[in-house]
């Protein structure tokens, strides 16, 4: 959409930014030639389809995440339902005394 003087307004009537990056230009008007469609409708198709594609992995990283928690999870049940196989205390286990000093030297 165009004003009165010819420059360029969106949607909402307010003057369009310009692109001040020449690349982003460039790659702008080369999709928006393929597709046949403005550069501004490119350029918001684009931003729209890639929002999708992040909201998805994050989506899918989440998934992962809480699956592999329910796994933990399971794992940890499980041993805890185990029968102690050995009844002294860990401190006896690891070589501690009474004194908190080494037994096995």
């Amino acid at each position: 959409m165009n004003s009165p003087n010819g420059s360029s307004l969106t949607a909402a009537g307010s003057p369009a930014a310009p692109c001040s990056n020449a690349e982003a230009s460039r790659l702008a008007a080369e999709v928006a030639s393929l597709a046949g469609e403005t550069k501004t409708a490119a350029v918001i198709l684009a931003l729209k389809e890639r929002l999708r594609r992040l909201q998805r992995q994050s989506q899918t990283t989440a998934n992962r995440q809480a699956s592999l928690v329910n796994r933990l999870d399971q794992i940890a049940l499980r041993c805890a339902g185990r029968p102690i196989g050995d009844r002294r205390s860990a401190e006896a286990i690891l070589g501690y005394g009474p004194m908190g000093l080494p037994t096995c030297w």
